[in-house]
């Protein structure tokens, strides 16, 4: 009988191991995919900063007014000379131009200036 009652201690505590084992291996295998979850989530956050910045850049770059390329622009379906002014700059129709000088065209003021 003691033989019998410790065989079946033996199974048992064997078998509640196994039990144990196999449930804090789940719980570790969900706190290692979500620790890898968050990992993805912080780099994607990178990247798209990364992005963000460059899109800046790129529209800072646009701003940019360079004369010896630009002489006017286009806003509200219309040409005008010069340097755009902010409210040009910010309509979705404005865009930098070039237009070769004509006979009787008025002289701009910054060429007007000393």
């Amino acid at each position: 009988m003691i033989k019998r009652f410790a065989t079946t201690t033996l199974v048992a505590f064997v078998v509640a191991g196994s039990l144990t084992t196999g449930v804090a291996s789940a719980q570790s295998r969900d706190v290692r995919d979500a620790r890898r979850e968050v990992r993805e989530q912080r780099q994607d956050l990178r990247e798209a900063r990364q992005d963000l910045r460059q899109e800046r850049r790129e529209d800072r770059r646009a701003a940019r007014w360079d004369q010896s390329r630009h002489n006017g622009y286009y806003a509200n379906g219309r040409y005008y000379r010069g340097e755009p002014p902010a409210w040009a700059r910010q309509r979705s129709d404005y865009r930098p131009a070039y237009q070769s000088w004509r006979r009787g065209d008025r002289l701009p003021s910054y060429y007007r200036s000393h």
